[in-house]
C-alpha cells in the first residue's frame, strides 16, 4: 500500500529518541489502526483486521530514529 502525497509531508524529515514515539507519530499521522516497527521498518495497519500494511523504512543515527519517507 502507498502512502498519499499529502502524508508524505508530514512525514518527511522526523526524527525521534524513543521508537515508541516514532510508531505513534505515524499512526496518528496516517489515522492507522496500529503501527510497530520492525527490522528497519514501520508499519502502519490502516484497519483492524487488514492485511496490508503501509511499510516507511527508518534508521537510527546520532542517537534518535529517523523516518526515512
Amino acid at each position: 500500500m502507498k502512502i498519499e502525497e499529502t502524508y508524505i509531508e508530514a512525514l518527511k524529515g522526523q526524527k525521534f529518541l524513543l521508537l515508541e514515539d516514532m510508531e505513534e507519530f505515524v499512526k496518528k499521522t496516517l489515522g492507522a489502526y496500529d503501527a510497530y516497527a520492525e527490522r528497519g521498518t514501520v508499519y502502519a495497519v490502516m484497519k483492524r483486521g487488514d492485511k496490508e500494511e503501509i511499510e516507511i523504512a527508518y534508521s537510527f543515527y546520532d542517537k534518535n530514529y529517523h523516518l526515512e519517507v
